[in-house]
């Protein structure tokens, strides 16, 4: 049904009340737990790729780097000011999805509901907690939705116009924004909504995408399309294999148990009449990622429109209700629920108690993302320990190395996120650059660096005797709390390599 017909000031008086108090409580908590665990492994390699801006990487398009190359001209390289913007995103995020109920009908229960189910997310919390792509895909994509929902309600060129351009800048951000418009031209195809396609503005919309994304495809294209083997090897090697149950099963406990009775039916309710072609929409993006092997949160940027339906679906059905106590009952479930599961979105508790909680409630070990995740700490939190204490061993082993070899010393590191801590915090440490075979590192390649005294951290023995006469372990790295790829390695010192990098280096090299 039709949004009910309010005024400009009705409008934003409607948003201006719960949606925003719950807003702005979603940034004042990301912002007041941004320091705890310490920083994520990505955000360093946005900081290292930041530093070289191109169309795009390895294995993503170039937003999240201008983004970071931004943060770090204002604020410097402090983790607050890193993590402002997807706290930010995420507010934005409440703001929209309320604003999704409402254009599909609801009124302030449904706004209010929908808004608090963003926020009793813990996939959600911990996405919009540290700087990356899925902050910013989840924001753009529930902006392009809204916009959808808008032209289903009242077609006008100026929406076809602003889908285009938020589309161009999703692509730039994330390959999300594709399936999306996808999805859109199956549910435009498959219902009456396609006398939308008689006119030009679809056409012009898509050109105007394609216009936007097109630098990154050039760059891709220059570069042999390295992303194909990105994707390739993360489902073959790197990606938790899950049934769909299993997928389905981590998602809802990702959002929230409880909120599944938002969701389901809000994707049913998409199906009926005029919001069809957003219930199609939606099935073919949860159908590409599952049949793709995908983790779970790539589907997140979906659910604020199957939450914002389901809001409104509960509002109409519970309109007639004499009893009152449903609708507080709905909202004090999820907002318990909610409240329940909120260390796993954001570092509340310490480790050691977070880990006791964890255990008590029985579930880090159901929401694996990788095959080699612990099954105490979730990879989002796993991810955030062990680096600094790797850089001083780094740092230790670096300078116990005579004059002569530290002048012409290469700091060789097994993937980019070790790279990224040698880079993020080896200057104050006094360290050089590290060279990395991984992803954006592995395409920098290593320069006029021959290898002719290596310091290689993360590799094995017996891998390293492969490429030099002479290999001497000379510390070895471990944390408790760290993911076990960044922990119980080696650091050697390598030298009499039989080739040099510049030789070896296409063997070496990996995009995963």
């Amino acid at each position: 049904m039709p949004h009910p017909k309010t005024g400009p000031s009705g409008r934003i008086r409607a948003l201006l009340g719960v949606p925003l108090f719950l807003a702005l409580g979603l940034l004042v908590l990301q912002l007041l737990t941004a320091g705890r665990y310490g920083i994520f492994c990505d955000e360093m390699y946005y900081v290292a790729v930041s530093k070289r801006l191109a169309w795009g990487a390895v294995d993503h398009p170039p937003l999240v780097d201008a983004v970071t190359w931004l943060s770090r001209l204002l604020f410097g390289d402090a983790l607050l000011g890193l993590r402002l913007w997807p706290a930010l995103a995420g507010a934005m995020t409440v703001m929209l999805t309320a604003d999704l109920a409402r254009r599909l009908g609801g009124r302030h229960l449904a706004q209010g509901l929908a808004a608090l189910a963003i926020l009793a997310g813990p996939a959600f919390l911990a996405l919009f907690g540290t700087l990356s792509m899925n902050a910013f895909d989840i924001l753009l994509c529930t902006l392009a939705l809204q916009i959808l929902v808008r032209i289903l309600n009242r077609p006008s060129p100026r929406l076809w116009l602003a889908f285009g351009l938020v589309a161009g800048i999703g692509l730039e951000n994330k390959y999300t924004m594709g399936v999306l418009g996808l999805g859109a031209l199956a549910g435009l195809l498959a219902t009456p909504a396609r006398r939308e396609l008689r006119r030009p503005w679809p056409y012009l919309a898509a050109l105007i995408a394609g216009l936007i994304f097109l630098p990154h495809v050039l760059w891709q294209a220059r570069h042999d399309w390295p992303v194909l083997e990105f994707m390739a090897n993360a489902q073959r090697y790197k990606n938790q294999p899950l049934s769909p149950l299993g997928f389905f099963g981590q998602l809802a406990l990702g959002l929230n148990p409880l909120t599944l009775l938002l969701w389901a039916p809000g994707l049913i309710a998409l199906f009926a009449r005029r919001w069809r072609p957003l219930g199609i929409l939606v099935a073919v993006g949860l159908l590409t990622y599952l049949l793709g092997r995908s983790k779970f949160y790539y589907v997140m940027p979906f659910f604020p429109l199957l939450l914002a339906a389901g809001a409104a679906w509960w509002e109409r059905r519970l309109a007639g209700w004499r009893p009152r106590w449903p609708k507080p009952a709905l909202l004090g479930a999820i907002a318990l629920t909610g409240a329940l599961l909120v260390p796993y979105g954001v570092p509340l508790l310490s480790v050691k108690a977070f880990i006791r909680y964890g255990d008590a409630l029985g579930l880090t070990r159901h929401l694996k993302l990788e095959r080699a995740d612990r099954v105490d700490l979730p990879l989002h939190f796993a991810y955030r320990f062990g680096w600094e204490e790797m850089v001083d061993q780094v740092a230790g082993a670096y300078h116990a190395l005579p004059a002569e070899d530290r002048a012409r010393c290469t700091i060789l590191a097994s993937s980019y996120n070790k790279a990224a801590a040698i880079d993020y915090f080896g200057p104050a440490r006094g360290l050089p650059p590290a060279l990395a075979t991984q992803n954006q590192y592995g395409l920098w390649g290593p320069g006029q660096q021959s290898g002719e005294v290596s310091l290689c951290v993360g590799f094995r023995e017996e891998v390293l005797a492969k490429y030099f006469a002479v290999v001497e372990r000379v510390a070895a790295v471990e944390h408790p709390y760290a993911h076990p790829n960044e922990t119980g390695y080696p650091i050697c010192v390598c030298r009499e390599p039989f080739h040099s990098f510049q030789v070896i280096w296409p063997r070496i090299r990996v995009f995963i």
